[in-house]
């Protein structure tokens, strides 16, 4: 808070023989990979960043930044703002955000960090995100998010054709409208392919495969082209809610079985989830709290989902319905729930300002300071789902339908991952949201 970040002063550096200022990184601040909380507010970064004509979009000056100067140069992959890029197995959750940053005489803003010597992204960094709560990161003018452009991310941060394109990270930054934000979980469905995280699969910076396993993307005909976001026995995902929803589809088929753990997702801002199963499945899914006492009576400790009659319904509910189509499409809202009870004792939609257990405390973890909050998981308590189809022991047997769902009224076309519009007569554009009309 009210801090100043002075990468060089131009003053030439007193260094021992054979030392050169042009070896030193002249770096602002690195984001972490995962399991922390930053808020930044109130900051300048001055002459950070390496001066370069390749990296000269927000600042053209020729004396920007530091450059190859043996007394007062820099390092060649000196930003203002970096990423830890180089793991697989640790990502970033929602964990990170900025108010009021100023940037004065800075060469380059933005760089990923990671040290592996291969061809293809890592999870930290197809997953990496920002909340910039008043756009003074973005250029947006209000509150944004600045998250990954890497390519092997699909267009899973694209979330309309307003997204701004950053070559530095590379990075896309978007507006947080209407009902958007961003939601984390970690997803579990095969024992013995997630134990070989930082094994066999998906290392912390080692030379290890992490191989796909399936895709997650974004619902409707905006994004029919895009195969999606990478999934990965080290299985966190984290991505933009609040719009028609996301659609899982591991290769192996759909899962018998599924386990969300440590869930992060403002109540304001659904986050919905489809998978496709086989025609005539049914569930049980249930939210679990963790250290529940059952002999409890003001409080539950479990709540059974129980199924509704349209994804909408879903949608504004309070996060214990599913949904299943004639197809076989199985929708779930996901939500974050106290820790240590789901209910008081009946099962609710837990806001901010809701009290804890016993009085003690917020029923949801926050990280928050100068009016800005960001979602904080808990651990041991989760969301369980458990399909009775036939199954070798991790899929179900017969493969689920292919599905491409219209999520849009007839006329409209989608333009977002949130919105479908159409033009009028008058040539005005008529514009719509997820959620603020009940598709039929």
């Amino acid at each position: 808070h009210d801090m100043l970040g002075v990468c060089r002063s131009k003053t030439p550096l007193v260094l021992p023989r054979g030392v050169k200022a042009s070896r030193i990184p002249g770096n602002g601040f690195r984001w972490y990979d995962t399991g922390q909380e930053h808020i930044l507010a109130n900051v300048t970064f001055r002459n950070c960043g390496y001066r370069s004509d390749d990296y000269n979009q927000y600042n053209k000056d020729p004396e920007r930044g530091c450059g190859d100067e043996d007394d007062i140069g820099c390092e060649k992959k000196s930003s203002a703002w970096s990423f830890v890029t180089h793991s697989d197995q640790f990502v970033p959750e929602i964990m990170q955000a900025t108010k009021s940053i100023t940037f004065e005489n800075c060469g380059r803003y933005f760089y990923y960090h990671d040290f592996r010597r291969k061809t293809t992204s890592s999870n930290s960094g197809r997953l990496q995100n920002w909340f910039d709560s008043d756009g003074s990161i973005t250029g947006l003018g209000g509150p944004s998010v600045v998250a990954s452009g890497l390519t092997d991310a699909g267009m899973w941060w694209s979330v309309d054709n307003k997204v701004v394109s950053d070559i530095q990270g590379p990075l896309k930054f978007f507006e947080l409208t209407k009902n958007r934000g961003l939601g984390h979980f970690r997803i579990k469905w095969d024992d013995n392919l997630h134990k070989q995280v930082g094994k066999t699969q998906c290392g912390n910076g080692k030379n290890i495969p992490c191989d796909y396993v399936g895709y997650i993307k974004h619902i409707g005909e905006y994004y029919t082209n895009d195969p999606g976001l990478p999934v990965t026995a080290s299985s966190d995902i984290v991505g933009p809610v609040g719009g028609f929803g996301w659609k899982l589809e591991l290769t192996g088929g759909a899962p018998k079985s599924l386990r969300f753990e440590q869930i992060e997702v403002d109540p304001s801002t659904p986050m919905l989830l489809s998978i496709a199963y086989p025609r005539g499945t049914n569930f049980t899914i249930v939210a679990h709290a963790a250290y529940c006492r059952e002999d409890t009576p003001e409080f539950s400790c479990k709540e059974t989902f129980h199924q509704v009659g349209s994804v909408e319904d879903v949608r504004s509910g309070i996060g214990n319905t599913y949904y299943v189509d004639e197809q076989g499409i199985l929708t779930i809202r996901i939500i974050q729930s106290p820790k240590t009870f789901v209910g008081q004792p009946e099962f609710f939609l837990p806001q901010y300002n809701d009290i804890g257990k016993e009085g003690k405390g917020y029923a949801l973890l926050r990280f928050q300071r100068d009016k800005i909050r960001l979602p904080k998981y808990t651990r041991s308590n989760y969301l369980s789902l458990e399909a009775n189809c036939v199954s070798d022991g991790v899929y179900c047997s017969e493969i689920p339908p292919i599905y491409e769902p219209t999520v849009c009224f007839s006329g409209y076309n989608q333009t977002g991952y949130d919105h479908c519009s159409r033009t009028l007569d008058n040539g005005l554009l008529d514009r719509y949201y997820a959620g603020d009309r009940v598709n039929i």
